[in-house]
């Protein structure tokens, strides 16, 4: 008796499978005598269901109706009566077989077949629900980005029409908050000359630093940092720092960090972040 696919029995009934898993299980019927012998039983207590069921009382014109074709065919009435009446008792020794538990076990199996159909459906249409949202989501999030992005380009635009060459614009300006209290601070700036475009980074009361230690500077578009160099400071905590940007047309800067490295010039930063713009 295969598990896997005598467990199907309930769904076969109620027409749940689908196409290939129907083929599947009436393989598996052919071989499985007691699939087989539970088949048999859950479809003889539904063909006992009308027997089950409360008798209705007949409208007095119906009676007349099929009074009179009785008495047109009195031969075949006879017939009719006989036949129903083995039918009866064919069917009242069928029940006479079957024991409360296994009309309750079977009625149970029907019960939660059809439970857990329902809750598989409600579950499906909850995902849907969600993803939905999380479409309209995104979507607003990305119009939020091409707008951001169709306003610095018109920003880059404006600056490169009213700058004369050979002279010095400001792009964007940023106060570097400090972890370390108000002892520590920073400030940032992205200066754009001849199409070249240039961070500048100054910090002040920052930590002395020991051995091969070293602050660097990251640029965070996204969730990815560019290392934007390492620095020094002097006796009073002071330093600077100056980073060439090649491609500005597709940066999108959301954050510039200042970190201390156990050495310069990292890839990832390993260290503290200890200055960072909102």
């Amino acid at each position: 008796m295969s598990t896997n696919q005598c467990d199907r029995l309930i769904d076969y009934f109620n027409r749940q499978l689908t196409e290939k898993e129907q083929e599947q299980f009436e393989t598996h019927l052919s071989s499985c005598e007691e699939c087989r012998e539970e088949l048999m039983e859950l479809r003889e207590m539904t063909d006992d269901l009308p027997f089950l069921a409360d008798p209705v009382e007949p409208p007095e014109e119906m009676k007349k109706r099929i009074l009179t074709n009785v008495l047109k065919d009195e031969d075949k009435k006879d017939t009719s009566t006989k036949a129903s009446k083995e039918n009866v008792v064919v069917s009242t020794s069928r029940r006479s077989r079957k024991s409360p538990f296994i009309y309750g076990a079977l009625a149970a199996s029907l019960l939660l077949s059809v439970g857990i159909n329902g809750w598989l459906w409600t579950e499906n249409q909850q995902l849907v629900g969600e993803n939905e949202q999380i479409s309209s989501d995104f979507q607003e999030v990305a119009e939020e980005r091409n707008e951001l992005v169709t306003e610095l380009t018109a920003i880059r635009d404006s600056i490169e029409e009213d700058v004369q060459p050979g002279t010095s614009q400001v792009v964007l300006t940023a106060n570097l908050d400090s972890t370390l209290g108000d002892v520590s601070n920073g400030f940032a700036t992205l200066i754009s000359e001849q199409n070249q475009v240039q961070l500048v980074i100054q910090v002040a009361g920052m930590p002395e630093l020991e051995g091969t230690e070293a602050y660097q500077a990251w640029i965070i578009e996204g969730e990815t940092p560019i290392p934007a160099g390492s620095f020094e400071i002097d006796e009073a905590g002071n330093g600077a720092v100056a980073f060439n940007v090649q491609d500005i047309e597709n940066l999108n800067v959301d954050q510039i960090a200042i970190t201390l490295e156990p050495r310069p010039n990292n890839e990832l930063p390993e260290g503290e972040v200890l200055l960072a713009s909102q």
